[in-house]
């Protein structure tokens, strides 16, 4: 099979099917004689999302909440008696099952589910949804049924029976859901209290205990340093800052959470930059000051912090001087410390903005959780994978909050409706104790397995030189999918994490130590050199000109924030070579770690020498992509007959894929990194294109920006060419700037 640089990229796509006869249904009089006359329901047997059709079966906006007592079992309304009735009926068809719409909107299921005799499944699937809500703007949006988009159900197989609830039939994680059909009858149901600053430290002591008590996590701590700040929390609502330097290790809480000063209100943002520390207020608050006028999500935290019985606090904004480019230099670079040696991170997981409260009251647990049933099955919540939630959360999408997650032994995770402990002992879900008795375990409740981003500093703890590496490429690539406020934070915010991976380097008698060379490393130099995008990146961006004055083209810290980029497992070519003249030196101590990293955050040309070519031919004639190119089944397809014998090229400048064919021979496919190269291409301004082999099956796209000395910038990368393409090349040493 050729290869396609889309397959690294390549997401699942829903396979339709076709769609079951239309079930008889009792008539709708039989269970509504007894409501109000209401109007017609509009027609909302439009297609969704999915590509489904989802059935409607209700003569008025309220008749599915037509709510009755069954024998003994529950209260259940006519919408969920329908479901028994429809999808039930077809379990051995689920796979081609059309999702049935049972409410009207979000807001009429809480509605049908609220109060003593409210819907005992609605509960259920009312809650499913919102523990699904990956933010608090989102939770807001789904309870204000904005859209107004219908409850819509249908049965699944994941490999377990269970209903799928969704908004419309949606698949966007969001607006769908999955509760649990189960024959057991032991199961441990999750309770939770409707006010989340109740109990849940006492959750969070035990927690803490069992780890400190029973697993090794403190191992992972960088060292026994505090930070050169932190606050004293002297009671929850009065705390000062201290110089913590010269003090003996202090027990603290690291924070993690958004700013959002781009999304909060005027009046918002003025208490979020009112809170900061600058040189104005730091003797200030080296006194004791009241935390009432700081932001919720601080203040909440502080709060939480004095109740687990830990008196000392983190956070940037407080604890690093914001306007002091001095003292922001010197302290950016020390994440590894500040949040490895943390007793644990509380990562607000759920907020927004720093506005936004940690104590909340939890929407899905508003009602009680109850035994219910649903056709003989008992429904219950499933336990939502800890890794998916953690990668829908806001934090998710900062580029920060990466190391702050990398470097972290102990996690808490705080979301909107539920509490996660993570570390490298395993999990806990808050509110279950028994994992085992629960009706489908997923592997977020294993607590002898850690989560996803454990598996950095393990790796660099305790795993070989390989598994190091192949982490660092996973830590880029996650890196890649983040936004940064400021160009200039490109190298500082996974500056910690090169730290820690640098001086676990130099343990390694074997490799020896490495060098730091604007984020790609000098042992693995090749195959990091050859990272390519999914989708061409747009120089538009607002970061991308500052990029450019700090970063070398040849470096994926070029690339604008939110570029998703892939790197593989590569052999070097046996022709290339990196030369070391002009790299920053290689340092052989651990307390040079930092230096290292420093000295290789900059934009510098570096000199490679391996087999070298021009990509297009000589006079090749230069294509509109929609002549030749077309796509079918997701797949690229590409028709030259009419240019037999013909040197060619194409471009297409939405994705910037770029094919170049010789006569008579196969095609070469390359990914140019910016839509702009693609363009100008087309319009003729691009002329030539060169190629560097650098791996056995991979080659650099370059351009060529002085002749003289043969200096070339990177625009793109190129895996699929054929055998024998670099045969009369001619080995050339050339610099990459």
């Amino acid at each position: 099979m050729p290869f396609n640089i889309k397959n690294i990229f390549k997401k699942k796509i829903a396979v339709q099917t076709p769609s079951p006869p239309i079930l008889k249904q009792r008539p709708l009089n039989e269970e509504f004689s007894q409501l109000p006359h209401s109007q017609p329901q509009q027609d909302t047997s439009k297609s969704s999302k999915s590509g489904k059709s989802a059935k409607s079966s209700s003569s008025g906006p309220n008749a599915y909440s037509n709510v009755q007592w069954e024998g003994g079992v529950s209260w259940k309304c006519y919408g969920c008696r329908n479901l028994e009735r429809t999808i039930f009926s077809k379990q051995n068809h689920v796979s081609s099952q059309q999702p049935v719409i049972f409410h009207n909107d979000f807001e009429e299921l809480t509605a049908c589910a609220s109060g003593e005799q409210g819907c005992r499944p609605c509960r259920v699937f009312r809650r499913a949804l919102l523990l699904r809500q990956p933010s608090i703007v989102e939770e807001q949006r789904l309870i204000k049924a904005e859209g107004k988009k219908p409850i819509t159900a249908s049965l699944c197989k994941k490999p377990d029976l269970m209903i799928n609830i969704s908004l419309d039939g949606s698949e966007e994680y969001s607006e769908s859901a999955y509760v649990a059909c189960t024959k057991l009858q032991n199961m441990e149901y999750q309770k939770l209290e409707y006010d989340s600053g109740k109990i849940t430290h006492l959750i969070v002591k035990k927690w803490l205990a069992t780890c400190e008590q029973h697993h090794r996590c403190h191992d992972l701590a960088w060292s026994r340093d505090n930070p050169s700040r932190l606050l004293h929390i002297l009671d929850e609502s009065t705390i000062q800052l201290e110089d913590s330097r010269n003090k003996p290790f202090l027990r603290y809480v690291a924070l993690s959470y958004c700013w959002g000063e781009s999304i909060a209100s005027p009046e918002e943002k003025a208490i979020i930059v009112a809170a900061k520390t600058v040189r104005s207020n730091i003797e200030q608050r080296m006194r004791p000051f009241s935390t009432s006028t700081l932001p919720a999500t601080i203040r909440d935290a502080i709060a939480f912090s004095k109740r687990v019985g830990i008196d000392y606090v983190w956070t940037d904004s407080l604890c690093i001087v914001q306007d002091d480019k001095a003292d922001w230099n010197a302290e950016a670079p020390k994440m590894h410390i500040v949040y490895s040696n943390a007793m644990f991170t509380l990562c607000a997981s759920a907020n927004n903005k720093a506005t936004d409260a940690i104590f909340r009251g939890r929407e899905a647990w508003r009602t009680k959780a109850v035994s219910c049933e649903l056709a003989k099955y008992r429904i219950v919540n499933v336990d939502e994978d800890m890794n998916v939630a953690v990668r829908q959360s806001p934090l998710a999408k900062r580029g920060w909050t990466l190391q702050e997650d990398l470097l972290s032994p102990r996690k808490l995770y705080w979301f909107n409706q539920v509490l996660y402990w993570s570390c490298n002992g395993g999990h806990f879900i808050e509110g279950i104790d028994d994992p085992g008795r629960r009706p489908t375990p997923l592997k977020s409740v294993d607590k002898k397995k850690p989560d996803a981003s454990m598996g950095f500093l393990t790796a660099c703890r305790m795993g070989s030189a390989e598994d190091r590496k192949q982490e660092w490429l996973t830590v880029v690539e996650s890196y890649s999918r983040r936004i940064l406020s400021f160009a200039d934070d490109k190298f500082n915010a996974i500056a910690s994490v090169a730290i820690q991976y640098h001086t676990l380097q130099l343990r390694d008698r074997i490799i020896g130590p490495d060098r730091y060379l604007a984020g790609l490393w000098y042992h693995n130099f090749a195959e990091e050199l050859v990272w390519t995008v999914g989708t061409a990146a747009d120089q538009r961006k607002a970061e991308w000109s500052g990029l450019q004055k700090i970063t070398p083209s040849w470096s994926w810290t070029s690339l604008p924030g939110a570029s998703p980029l892939a790197m593989q497992k590569r052999t070097k070519a046996e022709q290339f070579e990196l030369s070391v003249h002009g790299l920053p030196a290689g340092r052989m101590s651990r307390n040079e770690a930092d230096q290292a990293v420093k000295d290789g955050q900059r934009k510098f040309a570096i000199r490679v020498s391996g087999l070298f070519r021009l990509f297009m031919a000589e006079g090749s004639q230069g294509l509109m992509w929609e002549r030749v190119a077309s796509t079918k089944n997701s797949a690229d397809l590409y028709d030259a007959t009419d240019f037999l014998g013909s040197d060619i090229h194409f471009a297409d400048s939405s994705s910037g894929l770029v094919v170049a064919v010789e006569a008579r021979r196969p095609k070469c496919v390359g990914q140019l990194d910016y839509v702009q190269d693609a363009q100008r291409l087309n319009d003729g301004i691009l002329e030539r294109i060169y190629c560097l082999e650098v791996c056995e099956d991979a080659m650099l796209l370059l351009e060529e920006v002085n002749s003289g000395v043969k200096r070339y910038r990177r625009i793109g990368v190129c895996f699929e060419y054929w055998k024998g393409f670099f045969a009369e090349a001619e080995r050339t040493e050339i610099y990459l700037q």
